[in-house]
């Protein structure tokens, strides 16, 4: 290179030429960046994702609402808002209903045995026998729970295109091993005996990584994932797997030691509102630390090719845990989406479609059951007189002290009105229609027609929903079939 200064040693009949490095010339990595230069690249990254994951703060704290609606999970605060003393916080079931049926249809769609299905275009024998080979060693692999395990990657798939409307996944190429200490080995001469770290391999090959909603950092702006500028996926990691993954050369080492000597995170916000809806006191929390894996795409040598990067950064310190190349020429995620949305990345899903449906049933049923208690609970009206000179607890046979001429009179307040339940099961009802899940395909007798309910007619209507759905379930196996390729790529 022209930075480089050449000489010539001669000795004897030997002539050694060498080339010496100036000493203004930049220490370069492997990807041929400078230290300053990915220093200064990491913080432009860093600032990106902190402003992509505001901008999705909206749609994330709507996300936290859905999860905790399709759990038939009270919000606690709701009881401190209301006058009367401990009032009805029930969730009706809708959602998690609607939910759950969409998310068992989904899985049973793509439960097909075989699951991967190769064909040949062209007609020859040879062509046949490579894809009747690559067609079963690809459900070898996918029945495996040792290799891709595909049977609750689709579970997983199912729930969150179904309640998001969209679900990322990652296909990469990974090792999970699991080490272990044995002894008895190499007897000392003092008869003492020594120990060795023995590591057990069970998975070496393609795995599919499911990125939940809350782990994708992207801009909405865009509607394809390879136009992408940027796509990050934010994960954390407990201290002694950072510590494994430094010692086998996966992580730099260096970085490792350095990031493992700064504070660790707490569990995140929408992870911590959940648990405490449950019960769950987080207070104890292990040793994480977060990171994000970020695939960009930039043109370093300035060849007017912008290649793809892969960098995997701890995001409090900006420590650069790996710096590499995406090296198999095609983007490694795919999006798989219930119902598309047409101009941006993302889907409908249940959650978006029955959110305020779930509002609405819950408003009613929980008015409803105050109006109830409130009806039910009679109340006296007496003069002040009377109630200074008696307690206020009641009791059966309770005698009053009446020194006034006026009387005590029960008094009832509130009424339960009948539209209430009407209004509650018209709730139901449109969000049958808005899901395409009516009350037969759910495994329930239509309430509409009651008694009148025939077989054929519940065979005719669930054979027109059945095809509204297996339209719409047709886009994500498109999305299979690109997820395939990748595996092969791998």
């Amino acid at each position: 290179m022209s930075d480089y200064s050449s000489g010539t040693a001669v000795e004897d009949d030997v002539e050694i030429e060498f080339a010496t490095e100036p000493d203004d010339a930049e220490e370069r990595n492997s990807i041929g960046w400078s230290d300053e230069e990915v220093k200064k690249k990491i913080q432009e990254l860093l600032e990106c994702v902190a402003a992509l994951r505001m901008d999705q703060k909206g749609k994330l704290d709507r996300v936290l609402k859905w999860r905790r609606q399709v759990e038939a999970v009270p919000e606690p605060r709701l009881r401190n808002i209301n006058p009367l003393k401990n009032p009805s916080n029930v969730v009706p079931p809708l959602m998690q209903t609607y939910h759950q049926a969409l998310s068992a249809w989904i899985n049973n769609y793509f439960s097909t045995s075989p699951f991967f299905g190769i064909r040949s275009l062209k007609d020859t024998d040879d062509a046949h026998l490579d894809a009747t080979f690559l067609t079963k060693y690809l459900n070898i692999l996918g029945d495996s729970a040792s290799d891709l395990n595909l049977a609750p990657i689709k579970r997983m798939i199912s729930d969150e295109a179904a309640l998001v409307g969209r679900c990322f996944v990652k296909v990469v190429w990974t090792r999970d091993s699991w080490a272990y200490k044995r002894d008895g080995v190499g007897d000392a001469e003092d008869g003492s005996t020594s120990t060795e770290t023995v590591e057990m391999v069970y998975h070496e090959g393609p795995e599919i990584v499911v990125v939940c909603p809350e782990e994708a950092v992207f801009s909405s702006q865009w509607n394809s994932l390879y136009d992408l500028p940027m796509i990050a996926h934010l994960y954390r990691l407990p201290r002694h797997e950072l510590e494994a993954l430094g010692a086998r050369g996966v992580f730099d080492p260096e970085e490792v030691a350095t990031v493992l000597g700064k504070p660790t995170t707490d569990l995140p916000k929408d992870q911590s509102i959940l648990l405490r809806d449950e019960g769950v006191n987080p207070s104890y929390v292990d040793d994480y630390y977060d990171i994000a894996e970020v695939w960009f795409y930039h043109d370093h040598d300035g060849d007017g090719i912008a290649e793809e990067y892969v960098w995997t950064i701890h995001i409090d310190s900006g420590c650069p845990l790996r710096l590499d190349f995406n090296q198999l020429g095609s983007r490694m995620f795919e999006n798989f989406r219930w119902i598309a949305h047409t101009y941006d990345l993302d889907g409908r899903g249940v959650g978006q479609a029955l959110e305020g449906l779930q509002d609405e049933a819950s408003s009613i049923h929980n008015i409803r059951n105050d109006s109830m208690r409130i009806v039910n609970m009679r109340m006296l009206q007496m003069p002040a007189s009377v109630v200074k000179a008696n307690s206020e607890e009641l009791y059966p046979g309770k005698i009053w002290i009446n020194d006034s001429n006026q009387v005590i009179q029960p008094l009832q307040l509130g009424e339960v009105y009948p539209s209430s339940l009407e209004a509650e099961d018209r709730t139901w009802n449109l969000a049958a229609q808005a899901t395409a899940f009516s009350e037969v395909q759910r495994g329930f007798s239509d309430q509409t027609l009651k008694s009148r309910d025939t077989w054929r007619g519940q065979e005719l209507r669930m054979g027109q929903s059945q095809g509204i759905t297996t339209t719409i379930a047709d886009g994500m196996r498109e999305t299979w079939n690109r997820v395939t390729l990748l595996i092969i790529l791998q």
